[in-house]
């Protein structure tokens, strides 16, 4: 025991030195270090600029609400069914700007959608807020759409689009059922379609049954309906937002939650 607790032993311990590790170790331990702060400042930087879109959308939508319902435009339109987000699809240009790379910043989020999608969450009415094409066709021939609505249930989806023209009011309407193929992509399978004259003439769906004309309204939007254009990559979908494309043109929609199902 004399021997362990005196000088030399102390001595030598206290100045012991571990041997220098490796060169490899070194580099390899900085390597992953770096990796790793690397990948923690890009999911830092993809939540803030998600943040900021969510952000600058909510800006943007309630912005433009407060002046639609300051307007006397507004007041006239006594539609319950008015949208509070469908009017951004003729938005000021600089507004259009905003909303457009807010959209595509959420895109850029990489966000697995297809749990939300699968979710009771999902269900409820969306209203799209943002669809370019949609909005240069529609003002192209002097028809105005308000809402562009989506409402999801256990029992299906139903799509009611609301246009407002020189030649009158009305309301197109389609249903069917949505289809989660995978954590990226919704199939839409539309099979009752039906039009009703008059802003506040919306009805539910009649399942093909009724005048004459539902039934020709039905066969002819069963005739239109494509299988293979009913497939929409979704880019982004949360309790809030959800962003899918539309092939054909290769343009982004977006639609924002603005209640739940019934």
């Amino acid at each position: 025991m004399a021997a362990i607790s005196g000088a030399p032993f102390s001595s030598s311990f206290l100045h012991y030195r571990s041997p220098p590790l490796p060169k490899y170790y070194c580099t390899t331990w900085r390597s992953r270090t770096s990796f790793f702060c690397a990948r923690a400042i890009g999911e830092a930087s993809v939540s803030a600029d998600y943040s900021e879109a969510k952000r600058l959308i909510d800006e943007v939508l309630r912005k433009g609400k407060e002046e639609e319902e300051e307007s006397a435009v507004a007041a006239a339109a006594s539609s319950v069914a008015n949208s509070a987000v469908s009017w951004a699809l003729y938005c000021d240009k600089e507004s259009q700007r905003l909303l457009a790379e807010s959209v595509e910043k959420l895109c850029a989020s990489s966000q697995d959608a297809g749990p939300f999608l699968s979710s009771e969450n999902a269900l409820g009415v969306w209203d799209v807020f943002y669809a370019p094409h949609i909005s240069r066709i529609s003002k192209s021939v002097g028809v105005n759409i308000n809402p562009l609505r989506y409402i999801l249930s256990p029992s299906g989806f139903v799509s009611n689009v609301q246009y407002m023209s020189p030649f009158g009011d009305g309301w197109l309407s389609a249903a069917g059922d949505f289809v989660v193929r995978d954590n990226q992509t919704v199939e839409v399978l539309f099979d009752s379609f039906w039009w009703d004259i008059g802003r506040d003439s919306l009805q539910p769906d009649p399942k093909g049954q009724g005048s004459v004309l539902r039934t020709m309204v039905n066969v002819m939007g069963k005739g239109a309906f494509i299988q293979s254009l009913s497939a929409y990559p979704v880019h982004f979908a949360d309790e809030d937002i959800v962003v899918f494309e539309f092939t054909p043109l290769k343009t982004k929609i977006a639609a924002r939650k603005t209640g739940n199902h019934t």
